[in-house]
Order: structure tokens, then sequence, then C-alpha cells
């Protein structure tokens, strides 16, 4: 399966030749081809775009739509048996969340309830045991190891 980058112009140039199959998976060769490659699949859903002031962007219904198109993209390259690693959306994580809030409001829960427990990468570097003490409680389970 051929695999396309498409510069800044949405022109479309082969990247690669990729095998998917049960058994394997082709890579990138370089690690930097694949955030490349994910920076551009960006661009072209219109989730990296520099025509709306980056304030107004965030949140609107402009960049759901744009995520929404980066997602079907995805889903259209793994239909023609690729396997694309998102190395880049896949940290995008507030789009994410956002699905998970619909998601919430969608069955008549209150995403600012407790249902989801954030966590961040900061507060378990400089206090882990804050934050491990904080996962049990939010289980409801025991903190007395």
């Amino acid at each position: 399966t051929k695999v396309y980058r498409y510069n800044n112009n949405n022109n479309k140039t082969t990247m690669y030749l990729k095998l998917n199959n049960n058994k394997t998976n082709a890579t990138y060769a370089t690690l930097e081809d694949a955030i490349e490659f994910d920076m551009s699949q960006l661009r072209r859903a219109g989730v990296i775009q520099n025509t709306i002031p980056a304030e107004d962007f965030a949140g609107s219904t402009e960049e759901r739509a744009a995520w929404t198109r980066y997602q079907k993209l995805q889903e259209i390259e793994q239909g023609k048996g690729m396997y694309v690693d998102r190395l880049v959306g896949r940290s995008l994580y507030i789009l994410q969340l956002q699905e998970w809030y619909d998601g919430l409001r969608e069955i008549g829960r209150d995403p600012s309830s407790d249902d989801i427990f954030i966590i961040t990468n900061e507060d378990m570097k400089h206090q882990p045991a804050k934050v491990y003490n904080s996962i049990l409680n939010w289980l409801q389970l025991s903190t007395s190891y």
C-alpha cells in the first residue's frame, strides 16, 4: 500500500511503500518522517491551520469538525489496510476529552462530575505518592497499604 504525504499546498506525493497484514506493520524510516506524516494529516484535516486565530479556533465548532475530519482520514487509511501511528494527534488530549464529555452528556451524565479523573504528567513526576493516593480515593479503594 502506498502512503501519501500532503504538503502545505495539499499536493500529494508518494512517501513510502508500507506493508500491512496480520503479521507485520512496516514502520517509517525515521521518527521525524512519522511525525511529519501525522502533522501533514493534521494540516490536511484543518486541525492545524492559520486562517482562524488560535484563541477563536480552540474549542470552536470548526476545531471539532477538523478533528472529525482527521479521525476520518485514519479510518480511510485503515480501510485501505494501512496502519499509521498518530504520534502527534493522539497527544491532543483536550480534543479527545471533549469526545468523552460529549459521550457523557449523551447518556445524561454531567461531565463535570467525578466520572473522569485527570492526572497531569507533571503531578505524576513531582508528587507520585499524592497522585497515587488521589487515584485510590477516586476509585474508592483503601489508601492503607
